[in-house]
């Protein structure tokens, strides 16, 4: 494989790789997403379809994998999703990427109020089933 100097861009045909050529680049990406929209389009496919995808793959996950975790009730209250939304969310850990489990809107808003901090959630905790009253027992 020679240098970038020796190679030809794909999209434009001058010298240099497509990597060399950023406008070249964003050009080659936007028309293979838009190709491949229009493949899915072509099998039947609806834009919610395109959307988990879209969502699978920024996970790391299999489409299949992303819709049937959706379909679980929620990993932190066990609500069903609200008919009105039909899926609950993946869950992923903001400092590893990680997806760990399934959230219902109301409990993701939650965690990202608490910063997605274990530290945060646990000192909730201790808080929510602390015994102590520091209320004036002389009233």
């Amino acid at each position: 494989m020679g240098t970038a100097k020796d190679q030809t861009c794909a999209e434009c045909g001058n010298p240099g790789s497509l990597r060399t050529h950023l406008d070249c680049y964003r050009a080659r990406k936007a028309r293979k997403e838009r190709e491949r929209k229009a493949s899915l389009r072509a099998t039947g496919a609806t834009s919610a379809d395109l959307n988990r995808g879209t969502q699978a793959r920024a996970l790391g996950l299999q489409t299949e994998t992303l819709v049937s975790l959706m379909a679980r009730p929620c990993d932190v209250c066990g609500n069903e999703a609200p008919e009105a939304r039909k899926n609950n969310s993946a869950y992923a850990r903001k400092d590893t990427g990680a997806v760990t489990g399934t959230v219902c809107q109301r409990c993701a808003s939650a965690l990202g109020y608490l910063g997605h901090d274990p530290e945060r959630v646990r000192a909730a905790l201790a808080l929510l089933t602390s015994e102590d009253d520091h209320r004036d027992a002389t009233t």
